[in-house]
This record gives structure tokens, C-alpha cells and sequence, in this order.
């Protein structure tokens, strides 16, 4: 494939980019009558399988950013940029809820000028993908998930404060099932007495 000048200049701007994510916001406002791919990374799970931990990502600036139900758009949020999916946006484009993939309860509330651009590949394996769309879950699971962006959108309508409050208890929450389910399951594989037996009969 031939290397345009409009290639090399996106590439130069990814490397100069990846270790100064504070520009990126104010930079895209300078880029928003031309799209323009940028790589950026992440370092969490929260959107696994379809972005794996710490993967290298293509993210599309400038334009017109869609924002719809479906897209994983690249965000700033109080600790820094985020790669989440959206899942809600309300009438007039007031506001938008994102949330990972892996997770159970969305984010806070955030508006389309936090919102750098949208997801487009992901590096997975050395070869740049399409992001998946969401997994199939668990009835269960769905149930929950259904919940939660409620409550969610229900804070939201109460205020910004609100929301956030409620997204921190949520997460709090989530985090503390996370490492109790986790305990469980370590309880278990440690007394389960036909695992020692197998470890008896492999010693004798």
C-alpha cells in the first residue's frame, strides 16, 4: 500500500501522543473538520474480550462523532481517558452513558465534548481488528445490567451529583462481588476432597 503524507503525519501524531494522553482532548478540537485515526492504549479489563488489557487502539478524531448505542468511543473522565461502550444517549444528545463490556453498571453520565472520537481497531495479536460488539450474556447478567443503566438514567434526571454518587457506589459494589466471588471460588478449589485425593494418588 502506498504511504500518503496523510499516513505518515497520523503516525508521527499517534507516536507523539501515547505518553501526552492530556492533548489529545484539546487536540481534537482543532481536527473537527477533518477525521483523523489516532492509536492510543489502555491498560484495564473492563471491556474484555472485545478489547483485551493493555491493547494498543485506533481511534478516529475530528468529524462528526456519532456517539450511537453500539460505539466504543474514547472519553475523557476524572482519572483519565476511557474506552467504553455506549450504552444509552438521551433525547437531544444531552448526555451519554457508556459502560465496559466486563461491567455491570455504567458510567457517569458524560457529554459529547468529552468525547474524543470513536473506537475503530483494536491490536490484537499484531494484526489491527475491528472491535467486536458486545458478548452474549446470561439472562442473569442481562437482568442485572437492565437494572442498573435505569438507576442510572433515573440519577441522572435527579443531577450530575446524583449520578455520580451512584455510579461510585455501583462500582464499590461490583468491586467488592468481584473479590468475594473470587475468595469463593479459591475456598472451594482448596477443599474440594477429590482434587486431594487426585493429589494423593499422583504422590503415591
Amino acid at each position: 500500500m502506498t504511504d500518503t503524507r496523510g499516513d505518515r503525519t497520523a503516525e508521527a501524531l499517534s507516536a507523539f501522543l501515547v505518553d501526552r494522553a492530556h492533548l489529545l482532548l484539546p487536540l481534537s478540537a482543532q481536527l473537527s473538520e477533518t477525521p483523523t485515526e489516532v492509536e492510543s492504549a489502555i491498560r484495564g479489563s473492563s471491556m474484555a474480550p472485545a478489547i483485551p488489557p493493555r491493547s494498543r487502539l485506533r481511534v478516529r478524531v475530528g468529524g462528526q462523532i456519532p456517539c450511537q448505542v453500539g460505539d466504543v468511543v474514547f472519553y475523557l473522565a476524572d482519572d483519565g481517558y476511557t474506552a467504553h461502550r455506549v450504552v444509552y444517549r438521551a433525547a437531544g444528545g444531552a448526555y451519554l452513558l457508556a459502560e465496559g463490556d466486563a461491567r455491570f453498571a455504567p458510567d457517569p453520565p458524560l457529554s459529547c465534548e468529552q468525547v474524543l472520537g470513536t473506537v475503530v481497531a483494536v491490536e490484537i495479536g499484531g494484526q489491527w481488528l475491528p472491535v467486536d460488539g458486545p458478548p452474549a450474556r446470561p439472562w442473569r447478567q442481562r437482568i442485572v445490567r437492565s437494572m442498573t443503566l435505569a438507576a442510572m438514567i433515573a440519577a441522572t434526571r435527579l443531577g450530575a451529583g446524583a449520578a455520580k454518587r451512584l455510579a461510585a457506589i455501583l462500582l464499590t459494589v461490583e468491586t467488592k462481588g468481584r473479590l468475594t466471588r473470587r475468595r469463593l471460588l479459591r475456598g472451594r478449589g482448596a477443599q474440594d476432597p477429590s482434587a486431594a485425593a487426585g493429589r494423593g494418588k499422583g504422590a503415591a
